[in-house]
């Protein structure tokens, strides 16, 4: 893949153009060159702009790199292969990138520019004071990126102060998250508050520390066991009272709260996933709508520190569940029932197809009942009159030799002794031909 980067002086003196041949791999990261190509790209753009005199509009590259930005932090540069100026390309200053490309011989604390550089006639002169600066740039963020020291979390902070805005790396340096441009109070929940936004990031404060959540660990979970899964967005403890998440799209509540419904195709991610975690003895036993998001593809889970998985999070110190996805009769059996693994698969089974049915008819079974802080845990299921309803659904969307245990689940949840991957239960060839009608 080939992605260009122009700036171009308003008298087109010249025009400079960085040329990055990446290559898209899922593994390919782990052997990449730790070179931050936008942060370094647009300190170089604010440093022609005042030493060469250069007019470059921010508008102009925003357009050539909308999706630049956090996709050069985690794909491998492959090569900087030239630098084109008067649209020519000029073999002393490809030289001198390369050059720039290795590690200095002394730290560089401040970058000195030449007084004369803006006002030099000679083109030659200009060239490679632009090549040296554009190494020097780079350099010197690197260098102050590897001097940073990671926190009690693993997590290095590099921050921009005139920007207001952090970045976070892993102990390898490679990119995790940054700050969120937008200011943007949410709902308060227990422990989580969100306070920053923007279209590929959320920013949440940790008002009040939950005693039983080890935030080193779970990044550690994050970059390594749920890192594969698409369907769970990722987020990272930066300090104990900040996570930084990838922005998933809209809550799938919301949705339902306007009247709105998800196509059932927009889960199928999620439920192959949810069949590979449930075999890795891995439970999120918190799924629910509020927790569920959309972004007009598919559909993810947020809010999974609390899940289950061997290593991280064990059931001795109960479970973090909503009454109105769980019954009464699977909280005892996941606490002190003789097959915990079964409990938890019939709970998280329960929970995603009740949100799935929810979610594809755009409203929920008893908004009442789900309203109220103080209502009761059922102890078994569903009751006749949501039945009837969700019976329907299952007539329309579930393979005939599985809909009456997919009624069952609904009905009583924890009688089911060797739980069904909702994902199996699922007629996808059927989902899919209605799609494209």
């Amino acid at each position: 893949m080939v992605r260009n980067v122009i700036f171009s002086k308003s008298d087109k003196i010249f025009q400079f153009a960085f040329i990055y041949v990446v290559e898209i791999g899922s593994k390919t990261h782990e052997k990449s060159r730790d070179i931050d190509s936008f942060i370094g790209i647009m300190a170089v753009i604010k440093k022609l702009n005042q030493d060469l005199s250069m007019k470059i509009t921010s508008t102009s590259v925003a357009a050539r790199v909308a999706q630049f930005e956090d996709l050069t932090r985690s794909i491998p540069i492959k090569k900087c292969s030239n630098v084109f100026i008067n649209q020519r390309d000029t073999p002393s200053v490809r030289d001198l990138i390369r050059k720039f490309s290795s590690q200095p011989e002394k730290p560089i604390k401040n970058i000195k520019l030449e007084a004369t550089a803006s006002s030099s006639p000679n083109r030659i002169n200009q060239e490679k004071h632009a090549a040296n600066l554009i190494g020097e740039t780079f350099k010197a963020y690197k260098q102050r990126k590897e001097a940073k020291a990671v926190n009690e979390l693993g997590v290095k902070t590099l921050t921009n102060s005139k920007a207001s805005r952090s970045y976070f790396y892993d102990q390898k340096g490679q990119f995790l998250s940054r700050t969120p441009d937008n200011f943007q109070k949410g709902g308060k929940g227990g422990f989580k508050q969100l306070v920053r936004r923007d279209d590929q990031f959320v920013q949440l404060h940790i008002h009040r520390l939950d005693e039983n959540l080890n935030q080193r660990s779970y990044n550690q979970l994050a970059n390594s066991t749920l890192q594969g899964y698409e369907s769970i967005c990722k987020a990272q403890f930066v300090n104990p009272t900040t996570m930084i998440a990838h922005n998933g799209g809209k809550e799938v509540a919301s949705l339902i709260d306007e009247g709105k419904s998800v196509k059932l195709l927009a889960f199928k991610t999620l439920l192959s996933d949810l069949k590979n975690l449930h075999e890795k003895s891995i439970y999120f036993h918190d799924i629910k709508p509020e927790n569920l998001t959309f972004d007009d593809k598919i559909v993810r889970h947020i809010d999974v520190e609390n899940l289950i998985a061997p290593g991280y999070n064990t059931r001795d110190e109960g479970i973090v569940c909503s009454p109105y996805y769980i019954t009464q009769h699977l909280l005892n059996d996941i606490e002190f029932g003789d097959n915990k693994d079964h409990a938890s698969r019939n709970h998280d089974n329960y929970a995603v197809l009740k949100s799935i049915i929810e979610a594809t008819t755009g409203s929920f079974f008893d908004e009442n009942n789900r309203a109220d802080e103080d209502a009761s845990m059922p102890v078994f299921g569903m009751g006749e009159k949501s039945l009837g309803r969700a019976r329907v659904w299952i007539q329309e969307n579930v393979l005939p030799k599985w809909q009456n245990n997919a009624e069952q689940l609904l009905k009583c949840p924890g009688t089911q002794t060797k739980p069904v991957a909702v994902f199996d239960m699922i007629d996808w060839a059927s989902v899919e031909k209605s799609d494209l009608a």
